[in-house]
């Protein structure tokens, strides 16, 4: 059994992966939200379709599966996003997690997760923070 979150500190890294966009992948996506937005199926105002920013949103439910640190219990208490530019498909990315502030309040267990994301230039794409409550 893991210990999820618990067994990281503030400034830990919770790890990091790499994966390349592909139209396939944002079809599936699409589909599963009955959405199909020309801007990211065919061109969109940057010239060629565009992936939508809030697939990335679950990049840092991939990355603590991967790390074995999802939370056994407890809740997602809210979410902060910040995209920087449009995505292409093709683009390698890699997301990086870490630990940003652990803390309690109301005699609650909080954690934040703060995630970046770049492309293989090394330019952030999207920053995100996400709290949970253990």
């Amino acid at each position: 059994m893991s210990d999820g979150l618990n067994k990281f500190k503030a400034g830990d890294s919770i790890g990091s992966l790499e994966y390349r966009i592909t139209k396939d992948v944002i079809k599936d996506y699409l589909s599963s939200l009955d959405s199909s937005d020309p801007w990211y199926l065919h061109d969109s105002s940057f010239g060629e379709p565009i992936v939508p920013a809030g697939y990335l949103c679950d990049d840092f439910i991939r990355m603590l599966v991967q790390s074995d640190a999802l939370p056994e219990a407890g809740f997602h208490s809210k979410s902060e996003y910040e995209f920087k530019g449009p995505i292409r498909f093709g683009t390698l990315l890699t997301v990086q997690g870490k630990v940003a502030a652990k803390y309690t309040k109301r005699e609650r267990e909080y954690v934040e997760i703060d995630t970046v994301v770049t492309d293989e230039n090394g330019h952030e794409l999207m920053y995100g923070r996400n709290t949970f409550v253990l």
